[in-house]
C-alpha cells in the first residue's frame, strides 16, 4: 500500500524545479507510505512515490521502470493474483528482477497494453507513464477501494491519492463552488467525479484515464452488471456452494503478505464471515481480530464480537470509543481529511486502524457485503416507500405514518424509529431520488433552499445536484426496483462513503485493509443472484445468512443489523455541544457567509430540547464547519 503522486507537462520547470513539487506532493502523502520512496523527473514526466512495505520487501520499490527504461509505473494497491498471472507472462518470455505485484503490471501492460486491467484481481490506482508513446495510463480498481484524484490546468495534468498532494502543485487551487457545497449537503460526501473543489476530480471506480498531448481522456474499462454470471436453473444450495468457494479463495487471496496481517470483527455477519474463512486458512490462534467497543449499549456490538473471538479462537483486541476520546482525536481525523465528510463512523474506524496498526500492517473486513446481498434495512424501506407512494397523501400522513413511527418508538433503535420518516420522505420524492432520502445526515431540497447563503442559481436545485444518482437509475439493470437500488448503492454509496472512509481512516495510520466481498467475482456472483434469494421481506441478506448457516453462531445470523454508528444525538448534547456552539454560532456563520444561521439555530434548539433528534444533520454541519476551519477554501461563484 502507498500513495502516488505527479504531473505531466511539456515544460514541468516551467512552474518551479520539478523535483521539489514533486518532493512537496509525496510528502503530503508520507503516511500513505512511511518505508520508502523514489523519484522519476525525466522529460514531461514527473512520478512520485511513497511506499508502505507489504509484499517483496527488498526489491518492490518504485518508481519502477521496465527493461529498456521506456515504462515507468508508480503504483498504489495489491494485484492479488499477481502469482497466476507471472507465470504466464514468463511463458510469453518476460524476465522479473523482484517478486513483486508491481512488475507483473509493467510486463502485463508491455504485452496485453490497455486490456492489461481485465486480468487483475486486486485494489489499486496506477499510473505508467510511457516514454515513446509520451502518454500517461492511469487506472482506478473496480469498485474504488483505492483513491485517485486529477486535475488538468494549462495543459498541465497534476494527480495523485489525495487531493493534499495535488495542493501542492502551483497550479491547483482550493477553491469551491455552489454546486460542490451543494453535493456535500445533499449527499454527505462528494459522489465521484467531484470533489470539494470544483477543478480537482476523482477518477470513478473501474475507469482509465489517458492523458497525451494535452488532453484527457477517462473512460470505463469495467462496469457493474446485473445477470453478468448464467445461473439459472442452478438450485440455492447449489449456488451457496460456489459462493463458499468464491469466497475462501477471495480470502486466500487477501492474506498474501510478507508482514502481520489481522481483521476487523464488528459481530455482524461480514466481518464474521471473513474471520471463519480465515480459520480455515490458517491456524485460529494466528488470527487477530479488533473491535470497537462504545459504553453506550443501543451501539455496542463487542458482545457479538467476543462471541465470534470465541467461537474461533481467535487472538482479540478490544478498545473503547468515548465522547473524550472522540473529542481528542476529532482535530487530527478532520484536518487530515481532504474533504468534507459527513459519515461519523469514520471516528470509530480511524480507532479501530489506530489501535490494529500497534499490532498488524494489513487487516481484512467486510466491506461490500451490504451493498451486495441486500443487507441494508433502506433495501426494504424502498420497497415499502414505493408502495406507500400509491396511497393517498391523506391516509399516508393522517394515520400510517403515526401508527409506524409509534411502534418503532417502542424498540427504542434510532433506525426503527426514523424507519417511519424515511418512508414518508422517500415516497413523497421522485422514484430515482428515493435512494438519497435514507440518510439523516442530508440536507433535504426544500431546506437546502433556505440554508444556504449564496447565490446558486440552478447549480443547487434537486435536479443539478441528482442528476447523475437519477442517471444511474435510468440506466440501472431492468429487471427489479432492488436491483436499480443496489446499482445506485454499489456506484455512489460504496466507494464514496464507506470505502473512501475506510482508505482514508486506515491510510491516516498506514494501515492496509482488505474487502474479500469485493473481489469482482463475488460482485458478479452477487449482482446475478434473483432478489428472492437476497430479501425475503423484510430481511436482508439472506443468501448470506443461508450459506454461512454451518460456519457461523446461529446468534450471529439471526441477530438485529446495527450498523457501524456512533451515539451522536447523545453526543452532541454532551461534548460536543462546546465545538458545535462555537462554529455554528450565528456570528460564526454570518462571517463565513455560506449559510443562512436561522434554520440551523431552528434544527440545534429542537434537538437540544429533545423535541427531536437531529443529530446526523447537526453533525453533517459540524463536520463542514471544522473541516472549513482548517482548510479555508476560496469560494466563487462563477463555477456552477
Amino acid at each position: 500500500m502507498c500513495g502516488i503522486a505527479g504531473f505531466i507537462a511539456e515544460d514541468p520547470s516551467h512552474f518551479g524545479d520539478p523535483t521539489s513539487i514533486l518532493r512537496a506532493m509525496t510528502d503530503a502523502l508520507r503516511h500513505r507510505g512511511p518505508d520508502d520512496e523514489g523519484y522519476y523527473v525525466k522529460g514531461p514526466a514527473a512520478l512520485g512515490h511513497r511506499r508502505l512495505r507489504i509484499i517483496d520487501l527488498e526489491t518492490g520499490g518504485q518508481p519502477m521502470t521496465n527493461e529498456d527504461g521506456t515504462l515507468v509505473l508508480i503504483f498504489n494497491g495489491e494485484i492479488y493474483n499477481f502469482r497466476e498471472l507471472r507465470p504466464e507472462l514468463e511463458a510469453k518470455g518476460h524476465r522479473f528482477r523482484t517478486h513483486s505485484d508491481t512488475e507483473v503490471i509493467l510486463h502485463a501492460y508491455e504485452e496485453y497494453g490497455e486490456s492489461c486491467l481485465q486480468r487483475f484481481n486486486g485494489m489499486f490506482a496506477l499510473a505508467l507513464w510511457d516514454a515513446r508513446r509520451k502518454r500517461l495510463f492511469a487506472a482506478r480498481d473496480r469498485m474504488g477501494k483505492k483513491p485517485f484524484h486529477y486535475a488538468v490546468r494549462d495543459g498541465c495534468l497534476i494527480f495523485g491519492s489525495e487531493i493534499k498532494a495535488l495542493l501542492k502543485h502551483p497550479l491547483v487551487r482550493p477553491e469551491m463552488s455552489p454546486h460542490t457545497l451543494g453535493r456535500y449537503m445533499a449527499f454527505g460526501y462528494l459522489p465521484a467525479p467531484d470533489t470539494i473543489y470544483h477543478d480537482v476530480f476523482k477518477l470513478p471506480p473501474g475507469h482509465r484515464l489517458i492523458f497525451e498531448n494535452g488532453l484527457c481522456d477517462v473512460r470505463p474499462y469495467w462496469q457493474i452488471e446485473f445477470d453478468r454470471l448464467p445461473l439459472a436453473g442452478r438450485s440455492e444450495t447449489e449456488l451457496q456452494g460456489r459462493f463458499l468457494d468464491l469466497f475462501r479463495d477471495a480470502v486466500r487471496l487477501r492474506l498474501v503478505s510478507d508482514v502481520p496481517l489481522g481483521v476487523f470483527l464488528s459481530g455482524g455477519i461480514d466481518s464474521s464471515a471473513v474471520v471463519a474463512m480465515m480459520c480455515e486458512l490458517m491456524p485460529p490462534g494466528q488470527v487477530k481480530t479488533f473491535n470497537i467497543a462504545f459504553r453506550e449499549s443501543k451501539y455496542d456490538e463487542s458482545r457479538y464480537a467476543r462471541l465470534v473471538a470465541r467461537h474461533f479462537g481467535t487472538d482479540h483486541h478490544e478498545s473503547v470509543l468515548d465522547e473524550r476520546l472522540m473529542l481528542e482525536r476529532l482535530p487530527a481525523l478532520i484536518a487530515h481529511m481532504d474533504e468534507p465528510f459527513s459519515d461519523p463512523s469514520i471516528s470509530p474506524t480511524g480507532l479501530v486502524s489506530e489501535f490494529a496498526r500497534t499490532k498488524v500492517t494489513v487487516a481484512l473486513g467486510g466491506d461490500g457485503g451490504d451493498e451486495l446481498f441486500a443487507g441494508y434495512s433502506t433495501f426494504h424501506l424502498d420497497r415499502l416507500a414505493a408502495w406507500y407512494a400509491l396511497l393517498p397523501r391523506f391516509v399516508r400522513r393522517k394515520i400510517v405514518e403515526k401508527s409506524v413511527a409509534a411502534a418503532g418508538a417502542l424498540t427504542g433503535h434510532p433506525r426503527a424509529r426514523n424507519g417511519a420518516r424515511y418512508v414518508g420522505d422517500a415516497a413523497d420524492a421522485p422514484a430515482p431520488w428515493r435512494v438519497m432520502m435514507w440518510s439523516d445526515a442530508i440536507v433535504k431540497p426544500a431546506l437546502m433552499q433556505a440554508l444556504l447563503a449564496v447565490p446558486c442559481g440552478d447549480a443547487c436545485l434537486p435536479d443539478a445536484l441528482y442528476a447523475d444518482t437519477a442517471n444511474l437509475y435510468q440506466c440501472g439493470p431492468k429487471r427489479s426496483r432492488l436491483a436499480r437500488v443496489q446499482f445506485q448503492y454499489q456506484h455512489q454509496y460504496l466507494p464514496d462513503d464507506i470505502l473512501t472512509k475506510v482508505d482514508r481512516a486506515s491510510m491516516m495510520h498506514s494501515l492496509e485493509v482488505r474487502a474479500p466481498f469485493l473481489d469482482s467475482r463475488i460482485v458478479d456472483f452477487a449482482n446475478s443472484l434473483p432478489d428472492r434469494m437476497k430479501l425475503r421481506g423484510s430481511s436482508g441478506k439472506e443468501f448470506l445468512k443461508r450459506a454461512l448457516r454451518d460456519k457461523l453462531p446461529h446468534e450471529i445470523l439471526r441477530r438485529p443489523k446495527m450498523g457501524f454508528g456512533i451515539p451522536m444525538d447523545e453526543w452532541l448534547r454532551g461534548g460536543l455541544r462546546e465545538p458545535f456552539e462555537r462554529t455554528c454560532s450565528p456570528e460564526a456563520l454570518r462571517a463565513q457567509g455560506l449559510f443562512n444561521p436561522e434554520p440551523i439555530r431552528r434544527l440545534w434548539a429542537e434537538h437540544q430540547s429533545g423535541q427531536r433528534n437531529h443529530g446526523g444533520l447537526l453533525w453533517s454541519f459540524l463536520a463542514f464547519q471544522l473541516w472549513w476551519e482548517e482548510h479555508r477554501p476560496k469560494f466563487s461563484g462563477e463555477h456552477s
